[in-house]
């Protein structure tokens, strides 16, 4: 079941945009980093996520910034 939850700013909001990244890169085929915490979290929270899919560059950013500090 997902969870509503209401963000009391615009600032925790924008937290969720590389935690979709991570997740939908993940998901890919050949990912660079594979995140099953980030994938089950965009999952279970009840949320546009559709609204960060035209930025193509923050998403590589997010991404290529997750690979790095992860490894």
């Amino acid at each position: 079941m997902k969870q509503r939850h209401k963000f009391e700013s615009i600032v925790a909001e924008t937290l969720l945009i590389p935690l979709y990244y991570r997740a939908k890169e993940s998901r890919r085929k050949n990912p660079i980093l594979n995140d099953k915490v980030a994938e089950g979290l965009v999952d279970s929270l009840e949320y546009d996520y559709s609204r960060f899919d035209g930025a193509k560059l923050s998403e590589v950013g997010c991404v290529v910034r997750g690979w790095f500090f992860d490894r």
